[in-house]
């Protein structure tokens, strides 16, 4: 992508998503997430949508896990979670569990501020 159209992305991606709020749970979270999805959406619809923001759940972690038991964990549309505010819905039912999501917790800061990075790098 060439230096003006990342500017132009990045730029188009913060106009159009500033009400958004990405909500991203573990799988065993799924029923709650549900959930706090449907009691945003009455909400928006039922009052002012002025003053509130667009929930959207977000199924973007593979909570997958190899052979052995180990979590093999993959985070799609890292690019699209620039300049979003997420909402991370968590379990503490097992330590097997709490390990996978601090994996995710600590992977997607470090994922969105290289974006960061590369983004300040070209509009330079």
């Amino acid at each position: 992508m060439a230096k003006q159209e990342t500017v132009d992305y990045f730029h188009d991606v913060m106009q159009h998503t500033k009400n958004e709020v990405w909500l991203v749970s573990h799988s065993s979270m799924d029923h709650l997430a549900e959930k706090i999805i449907e009691r945003c959406h009455l909400a928006r619809t039922n009052e002012s949508q002025h003053f509130r923001r667009n929930v959207i759940w977000k199924r973007i972690v593979r909570w997958d896990h190899f052979a052995d038991g180990f979590p093999n964990i993959f985070i799609d549309d890292v690019k699209e979670m620039a300049g979003k505010d997420v909402m991370f819905l968590a379990s503490f039912h097992s330590p097997a569990v709490i390990f996978e999501q601090m994996s995710v917790l600590f992977a997607i800061p470090r994922y969105v501020n290289i974006l960061k990075t590369d983004f300040n790098n070209t509009s330079q």
